[in-house]
């Protein structure tokens, strides 16, 4: 699809409590820069357990920024990890 590149997982665990889940997910990635990724997590009954999502980007000149969310547990955060002198790293979430 040119310059858009995506991965997509789905996993099943099990368990001798036979307790089962399955895990979907899914990156979508622009020119190496921009991703939209989503992960779900279902029980044996099909319940929704995890929800989670986060748009990224990446490789700019004052730091990778980040949205992110936890759907189930109404969480959002805005964020920004960036390398500062001598090589040190940094994150800043609000």
């Amino acid at each position: 699809m040119g310059p858009i590149k995506s991965w997509m997982c789905a996993g099943f665990d099990t368990n001798q409590s036979k307790e089962h889940k399955m895990h979907l997910s899914s990156n979508w990635n622009y020119e190496k820069d921009y991703h939209c990724a989503w992960k779900l997590v279902l029980d044996d009954k099909f319940k929704l357990t995890e929800a989670y999502g986060a748009l990224l980007f990446n490789n700019t000149g004052n730091g990778n920024w980040y949205f992110r969310s936890n759907c189930l547990k109404k969480i959002m955060a805005l964020g920004c990890n960036y390398t500062v002198k001598d090589g040190l790293a940094h994150s800043t979430e609000f």
